[in-house]
This record gives structure tokens, sequence and C-alpha cells, in this order.
């Protein structure tokens, strides 16, 4: 990916192909990085050290999916437990850094807040399956603006790199735009356009 900003996902498997595949490409298509395990442990990888030290403790900002299934993963409370220990650990109580919290929807938010309090003060990011741009939009602002804030700076700087992040990513776009014209009229056109 473009930049060094590295981003974990924690989810249940069962969410894995409807909810988070879907939402990686598009991140990774926004030129986050992700670390999702489905990519990155590999046959006869230590499990437990993948996740732990090669994925959550390296990573910049944990993203934390909460979907019914989540609730019941005993897989997502030990990476929930494993980053809170790690932000008390800092002395970040109560600005707890790098995670953001994900909920596909209230009922998930209000069952979390009871056992995890914590990771409910923070913004409510509601991405259900079949998210909008928009939703897309305010998530991708969200894991820059963590992952800036832990780099330290202002907040002017920090909104004139986010700003120019934002210039590229429309620039690439329009580039992808006038490839697909180019492929289509290559594709209406073969042989007048290999002259």
């Amino acid at each position: 990916m473009g930049h060094s900003i590295l981003v974990f996902v924690s989810h249940s498997s069962e969410d894995k192909e409807i909810l988070i595949a879907p939402l990686v490409k598009d991140l990774e298509d926004c030129y986050i990085n992700v670390w999702l395990d489905k990519k990155k442990i590999f046959p006869g990888d230590n499990l437990r050290k993948s996740i732990f030290r090669d994925g959550l403790d390296k990573a910049d900002v944990a993203l934390i999916f909460f979907t019914e299934n989540s609730l019941k993963s005993s897989w997502v409370d030990r990476e929930i437990k494993h980053v809170l220990r790690d932000e008390h650990a800092r002395g970040n109580d109560f600005d707890l850094g790098k995670i953001i919290s994900i909920f596909d929807s209230d009922t998930t938010y209000k069952a979390i807040s009871d056992r995890y309090p914590e990771l409910t003060d923070d913004l409510l990011h509601l991405m259900p399956t079949g998210y909008s741009s928009v939703q897309l939009g305010q998530l991708i602002s969200a894991i820059w603006s963590k992952y800036l804030s832990l780099q330290g700076g202002d907040v002017a700087t920090q909104r004139q790199l986010l700003e120019k992040d934002r210039e590229i990513f429309r620039k690439e776009q329009q580039l992808a735009e006038l490839r697909q014209e180019i492929d289509q009229l290559r594709s209406k056109n073969p042989v007048s356009m290999q002259n």
C-alpha cells in the first residue's frame, strides 16, 4: 500500500465473507494497509504470535467489528483484552489511542456497552452490511485521524495532511476513470486504436 499505516481488523470469522472482505477491499483501495488473518497467517505459523505480536502489537489502529457473531467469539474477546491491556500499560485508560469500535447495529452497540463500556466512549461507527460511501468515508477519516493523533503534531498539520491525502485519492480516482474510458474506447474500436 502507499502509506505506512497498518490497521488490524478484529472480527468474527463468520462475518468475514459478508462484511469484512468487502470492507477490507474498500480500505485497501483507499491505500490503507490492512492486517487480516486470512492474508497474513500462513500454514505452519504460530496463530497466537501471528495475531498478537505480528498483528495487534504492530498495528497503528485496531478496528474492532462488533456483530452478533463477534459477541460470541472467544478470539475477538481475547483480541479486545489484549489491546485494552496494552492501552492500560501505556496509561490510556480513558483515551483508547489505537481502537476504533465499529458496530453493525444499535442492538450490538447496546450489548457491548455493558461488557466493555470503555469501547463505547468514542464515536459510534455504524457499518451495516451494504454500507454507504459516506459511512466508508467517515471510517477512513476516523482511521487517519487516529493514526495522525498517535503520530503527534498539531491539528492544523493533521488536517493539511488529510487534505493532501484526499487530493491524491481524488486524482487517482480520476486516473482510474480515464483508464476505464480508454479501455472502453479500445474495446469498441480495437483496429483504429492500434494505429
